[in-house]
């Protein structure tokens, strides 16, 4: 009980466990009525302690998603592992219904999997000119969607138009080009606009954007990782 209420931030109760274990160890509490008496001061306290709180009640449908560390399952996980604080927040925002901010963290996992994508190809610094004319090298982490999808898809076409007709050349075909389009959609339907503050989720447009980023994670996790 003690151990809970510490971790629940009920201080005081800590304090009256402390003091309730200390008479027993002392032999003040003789018999079961004492026993119970201090029992009954230990329940009070934390009644009214938690009165100092708010609690939030999460629906049975949602539950899953409290800390859930792989919300967009484990293989995600393996892949991109600096993925998960968001793939946790998301699932956390879920469940207290904080649906804007849910889709805000999911753009921010489909950005693990974008950058991965780029590593694939060997797209690590993007390629830019000054207006002075001079080139200059961006590590991809410190450059925007926009960027980072026309040069990826220039090293797509390079990287598969190197492998020869054949299954590797329509499995590569299969993968890169879907993924690219799917991100492409994620970036104009949802993450400009939530990013920019120009739009607000409800429950089931959440719903949605859970499911297409998890296939889509699912899909880079099947071949590409951090």
């Amino acid at each position: 009980m003690k151990d809970q209420c510490e971790n629940a931030g009920f201080i005081d109760s800590v304090h009256k466990i402390k003091l309730s274990l200390a008479a027993m160890a002392e032999g003040s509490v003789q018999d079961v009525s004492s026993l119970k008496t201090e029992l009954r001061n230990i329940e009070e306290s934390i009644l009214v302690e938690s009165y100092k709180f708010k609690f939030l009640q999460v629906t049975k449908a949602r539950s899953s998603y409290v800390d859930h560390p792989a919300l967009l399952g484990n293989a995600v996980a393996t892949a991109f592992p600096s993925s998960i604080p968001d793939m946790k927040e998301a699932g956390n925002c879920l469940a207290a219904e904080c649906n804007t901010a849910a889709v805000f963290h999911l753009m921010r996992v489909v950005e693990w999997g974008l950058r991965a994508l780029c590593a694939d190809v060997g797209l690590i610094r993007l390629r830019s000119k000054t207006k002075a004319g001079k080139v200059r090298y961006t590590p991809i982490s410190f450059t925007d969607w926009e960027h980072m999808l026309n040069q990826l898809q220039g090293r797509v076409d390079s990287k598969v138009n190197r492998i020869r007709r054949g299954k590797l050349k329509q499995t590569a075909q299969e993968f890169y080009y879907p993924a690219l389009q799917d991100i492409r959609s994620i970036r104009d339907a949802w993450r400009n606009h939530v990013m920019h503050t120009r739009r607000d989720y409800g429950t089931e447009e959440a719903n949605a954007v859970l499911a297409h980023v998890q296939r889509l994670m699912a899909t880079l996790a099947s071949r590409v990782s951090e």
